[in-house]
Protein backbone atom coordinates (compact mmCIF):
# COMPACT_ATOMS: atom_id res chain seq x y z
CA UNK A 1 0.00 0.00 0.00
CA UNK A 2 1.00 3.64 -0.10
CA UNK A 3 3.67 4.86 2.32
CA UNK A 4 1.36 7.82 2.95
CA UNK A 5 -0.70 5.40 5.04
CA UNK A 6 1.50 6.36 8.00
CA UNK A 7 0.54 10.03 7.71
CA UNK A 8 -2.74 10.57 9.54
CA UNK A 9 -3.17 13.96 7.85
CA UNK A 10 -2.92 12.49 4.36
CA UNK A 11 -6.15 12.70 2.34
CA UNK A 12 -6.97 9.84 -0.05
CA UNK A 13 -9.44 11.31 -2.54
CA UNK A 14 -10.13 8.02 -4.30
CA UNK A 15 -10.84 6.18 -1.05
CA UNK A 16 -13.01 8.92 0.44
CA UNK A 17 -15.02 9.45 -2.74
CA UNK A 18 -15.46 5.96 -4.17
CA UNK A 19 -14.18 3.63 -1.43
CA UNK A 20 -11.45 2.30 -3.75
CA UNK A 21 -7.97 1.23 -2.66
CA UNK A 22 -4.94 1.27 -4.95
CA UNK A 23 -2.21 -1.28 -4.32
CA UNK A 24 1.33 -1.43 -5.67
CA UNK A 25 2.28 -4.65 -7.44
CA UNK A 26 5.99 -4.90 -6.66
CA UNK A 27 7.46 -8.23 -5.57
CA UNK A 28 10.38 -6.95 -3.50
CA UNK A 29 9.75 -6.23 0.17
CA UNK A 30 11.75 -3.18 1.27
CA UNK A 31 13.22 -2.47 4.71
CA UNK A 32 10.24 -0.35 5.80
CA UNK A 33 7.78 -3.20 5.13
CA UNK A 34 6.38 -1.83 1.87
CA UNK A 35 6.85 -3.44 -1.53
CA UNK A 36 8.77 -1.72 -4.30
CA UNK A 37 6.67 0.99 -5.95
CA UNK A 38 5.18 0.20 -9.36
CA UNK A 39 3.70 2.30 -12.14
CA UNK A 40 0.68 0.06 -12.81
CA UNK A 41 -1.55 -0.24 -9.75
CA UNK A 42 -4.23 -2.70 -8.72
CA UNK A 43 -7.53 -0.97 -8.01
CA UNK A 44 -10.06 -2.73 -5.81
CA UNK A 45 -12.36 -2.55 -2.80
CA UNK A 46 -13.14 -4.54 0.33
CA UNK A 47 -16.29 -5.73 2.01
CA UNK A 48 -16.39 -7.62 5.32
CA UNK A 49 -14.99 -10.83 3.82
CA UNK A 50 -13.67 -10.18 0.31
CA UNK A 51 -11.37 -8.05 -1.79
CA UNK A 52 -12.74 -7.27 -5.25
CA UNK A 53 -10.16 -6.87 -8.02
CA UNK A 54 -11.36 -4.16 -10.41
CA UNK A 55 -8.46 -3.67 -12.81
CA UNK A 56 -4.78 -2.88 -13.17
CA UNK A 57 -4.40 0.71 -14.38
CA UNK A 58 -1.69 3.36 -14.62
CA UNK A 59 -0.75 5.54 -11.67
CA UNK A 60 -2.97 8.61 -11.70
CA UNK A 61 -6.18 6.86 -12.76
CA UNK A 62 -7.89 8.22 -9.66
CA UNK A 63 -10.94 9.73 -11.38
CA UNK A 64 -11.64 7.21 -14.16
CA UNK A 65 -15.37 6.54 -13.99
CA UNK A 66 -14.73 3.17 -15.60
CA UNK A 67 -13.76 2.05 -12.07
CA UNK A 68 -17.34 2.50 -10.85
CA UNK A 69 -18.81 1.13 -14.08
CA UNK A 70 -16.78 -2.06 -13.61
CA UNK A 71 -18.16 -2.49 -10.10
CA UNK A 72 -21.68 -1.80 -11.36
CA UNK A 73 -21.36 -4.41 -14.12
CA UNK A 74 -19.85 -7.13 -11.94
CA UNK A 75 -20.93 -6.53 -8.32
CA UNK A 76 -23.89 -4.15 -8.46
CA UNK A 77 -24.97 -5.26 -4.97
CA UNK A 78 -21.82 -3.65 -3.54
CA UNK A 79 -23.08 -0.21 -4.60
CA UNK A 80 -26.74 -0.69 -3.78
CA UNK A 81 -26.77 1.47 -0.64
CA UNK A 82 -25.32 4.37 -2.64
CA UNK A 83 -27.75 4.19 -5.56
CA UNK A 84 -30.37 6.89 -6.01
CA UNK A 85 -33.65 4.94 -5.99
CA UNK A 86 -36.11 7.82 -6.31
CA UNK A 87 -38.20 6.92 -9.38
CA UNK A 88 -38.62 10.60 -10.24
CA UNK A 89 -34.87 10.87 -10.89
CA UNK A 90 -34.34 9.84 -14.52
CA UNK A 91 -30.80 11.08 -15.11
CA UNK A 92 -28.31 13.90 -14.72
CA UNK A 93 -28.56 17.05 -16.84
CA UNK A 94 -24.76 17.01 -17.09
CA UNK A 95 -22.52 13.98 -16.86
CA UNK A 96 -19.17 15.07 -15.45
CA UNK A 97 -15.99 14.08 -17.22
CA UNK A 98 -13.05 12.38 -15.51
CA UNK A 99 -11.16 15.67 -15.68
CA UNK A 100 -14.06 17.56 -14.08
CA UNK A 101 -14.14 15.05 -11.24
CA UNK A 102 -10.44 15.74 -10.66
CA UNK A 103 -11.07 19.48 -10.35
CA UNK A 104 -14.15 19.03 -8.16
CA UNK A 105 -12.29 16.70 -5.80
CA UNK A 106 -9.57 19.31 -5.35
CA UNK A 107 -12.34 21.65 -4.18
CA UNK A 108 -13.74 18.93 -1.85
CA UNK A 109 -17.02 18.79 -3.73
CA UNK A 110 -19.02 15.55 -3.79
CA UNK A 111 -20.20 14.44 -7.22
CA UNK A 112 -23.00 12.23 -8.51
CA UNK A 113 -21.93 9.62 -11.08
CA UNK A 114 -24.29 8.23 -13.74
CA UNK A 115 -22.76 4.88 -14.74
CA UNK A 116 -25.46 4.16 -17.31
CA UNK A 117 -28.67 5.97 -18.29
CA UNK A 118 -30.81 6.42 -15.18
CA UNK A 119 -28.38 4.66 -12.81
CA UNK A 120 -26.82 7.22 -10.48
CA UNK A 121 -24.54 6.69 -7.50
CA UNK A 122 -23.65 9.00 -4.64
CA UNK A 123 -20.08 8.80 -3.26
CA UNK A 124 -19.70 5.04 -2.55
CA UNK A 125 -16.77 5.89 -0.26
CA UNK A 126 -18.89 8.21 1.88
CA UNK A 127 -17.70 11.51 0.45
CA UNK A 128 -15.88 14.54 1.79
CA UNK A 129 -16.54 17.34 4.23
CA UNK A 130 -15.47 20.88 3.33
CA UNK A 131 -12.00 20.36 4.84
CA UNK A 132 -11.36 17.46 2.47
CA UNK A 133 -11.51 14.84 5.20
CA UNK A 134 -13.66 11.73 5.06
CA UNK A 135 -17.33 12.27 5.92
CA UNK A 136 -17.45 8.77 7.41
CA UNK A 137 -14.46 9.54 9.64
CA UNK A 138 -16.14 12.75 10.82
CA UNK A 139 -19.33 10.80 11.61
CA UNK A 140 -17.28 8.28 13.60
CA UNK A 141 -15.53 11.11 15.44
CA UNK A 142 -18.88 12.60 16.44
CA UNK A 143 -20.18 9.17 17.53
CA UNK A 144 -17.08 8.64 19.67
CA UNK A 145 -17.38 12.11 21.17
CA UNK A 146 -21.03 11.53 22.08
CA UNK A 147 -20.19 8.12 23.57
CA UNK A 148 -17.46 9.59 25.77
CA UNK A 149 -19.63 12.52 26.85
CA UNK A 150 -22.47 10.14 27.76
CA UNK A 151 -20.04 7.90 29.63
CA UNK A 152 -18.63 10.82 31.59
CA UNK A 153 -22.14 11.98 32.51
CA UNK A 154 -23.15 8.46 33.60
CA UNK A 155 -20.10 8.04 35.82
CA UNK A 156 -20.57 11.42 37.49
CA UNK A 157 -24.28 10.86 38.14
CA UNK A 158 -23.82 7.29 39.44
CA UNK A 159 -20.33 7.39 40.91
CA UNK A 160 -20.88 5.42 44.19
CA UNK A 161 -22.89 2.69 42.45
CA UNK A 162 -20.48 2.63 39.53
CA UNK A 163 -17.41 2.19 41.76
CA UNK A 164 -19.07 -0.51 43.87
CA UNK A 165 -20.00 -2.46 40.74
CA UNK A 166 -16.33 -2.50 39.79
CA UNK A 167 -14.53 -2.82 43.12
CA UNK A 168 -17.14 -4.17 45.56
CA UNK A 169 -18.06 -2.63 48.91
CA UNK A 170 -14.48 -2.00 50.04
CA UNK A 171 -13.61 1.42 48.66
CA UNK A 172 -11.04 2.18 51.34
CA UNK A 173 -8.43 2.73 48.66
CA UNK A 174 -10.21 6.01 47.85
CA UNK A 175 -8.55 8.30 50.36
CA UNK A 176 -9.11 11.50 48.42
CA UNK A 177 -12.75 12.14 47.58
CA UNK A 178 -11.78 14.78 45.01
CA UNK A 179 -11.77 12.43 42.04
CA UNK A 180 -10.07 13.53 38.84
CA UNK A 181 -10.47 11.21 35.84
CA UNK A 182 -8.36 11.18 32.70
CA UNK A 183 -9.11 9.13 29.58
CA UNK A 184 -6.12 7.17 28.24
CA UNK A 185 -5.47 4.53 25.59
CA UNK A 186 -2.83 1.81 25.44
CA UNK A 187 -2.49 -1.07 22.97
CA UNK A 188 -5.93 -0.33 21.53
CA UNK A 189 -7.64 -0.43 24.93
CA UNK A 190 -9.27 2.65 26.45
CA UNK A 191 -9.13 3.11 30.18
CA UNK A 192 -9.83 5.80 32.76
CA UNK A 193 -7.07 6.77 35.15
CA UNK A 194 -8.10 8.45 38.41
CA UNK A 195 -5.23 10.78 39.30
CA UNK A 196 -5.66 11.53 43.02
CA UNK A 197 -6.08 7.90 44.14
CA UNK A 198 -4.20 6.25 41.28
CA UNK A 199 -6.65 3.59 40.14
CA UNK A 200 -7.85 2.65 36.68
CA UNK A 201 -11.13 1.63 35.06
CA UNK A 202 -10.79 -0.34 31.83
CA UNK A 203 -13.49 -0.56 29.19
CA UNK A 204 -13.83 -1.14 25.46
CA UNK A 205 -14.92 1.90 23.44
Amino acid sequence: MSRKLKNLDEIDDLLYDWGIFHLHLGTTLESDGYVTRTGPLLFGFFDDTNFYFINVMPHGSWTRQEILRTIHRNWEHALDSHKIKDKTVVGLSHNVTDEEIKRLRKANINVLIEVEPGVIYVTPGGGFVASGHSLEVMHQHLRNKKYLNDLEKHIKENLPTFLKSLFGDDLSFITNRDLIFKLKKKDGIYYIHELNNDFTITFNA
